[in-house]
């Protein structure tokens, strides 16, 4: 089965969770925003705009076209945007992991622990000859923290 793949199952699975009777809002932002971090990146929008989704009482912004004002159920509305839009993301522009035929440019077990923006970076600096290359590599470990560092080592050795 394919990352895309995985990630789209992992997302479906948080629009699920919207459902449930005992839905805790705090606890899906916190697992949604891990997920969609390893999928896209720290640094993406829909990453802060999940962080961001708030139960606003009495706030006359959250009411619905119907004049609903029921806040957790326009939290639930906008989180399940939020993933919809990041599924048809991949769906589309899916081009930053391998197809099912090509292999990896990376060591097995460096794909799980790499992050799409980490990933990106590495393979522009895999790109590089000579110095330049080694140069560009020395640049991006001395960015990662030492248990990433540690985790990739052990994953080579």
């Amino acid at each position: 089965m394919s990352k895309q793949v995985q990630y789209i199952q992992l997302l479906e699975e948080q629009i699920e969770e919207l459902n449930d009777e005992s839905f805790d809002l705090d606890a899906w932002k916190g697992a949604t925003a891990s997920i969609m971090q390893r999928i896209f990146g720290s640094g993406d929008e829909k990453v802060r705009l999940i962080k961001n989704i708030r139960v606003e009482f009495g706030s006359w912004s959250l009411r619905d076209a119907r004049g609903n004002s029921d806040p957790v159920a326009s939290a639930k509305k906008q989180g399940r945007s939020i993933l919809q839009s990041a599924i048809r993301e991949l769906r589309v522009f899916a081009a930053d992991e391998p197809d099912s035929g090509e292999t990896s440019s990376f060591p097995q077990g460096w794909e799980s622990l790499l992050n799409a923006d980490q990933r990106q970076v590495l393979r522009d600096a895999m790109q590089k000859e000579g110095a330049a290359k080694k140069e560009a590599l020395c640049q991006v470990f001395s960015d990662y923290d030492t248990d990433l560092l540690a985790q990739l080592l052990a994953e080579v050795l």
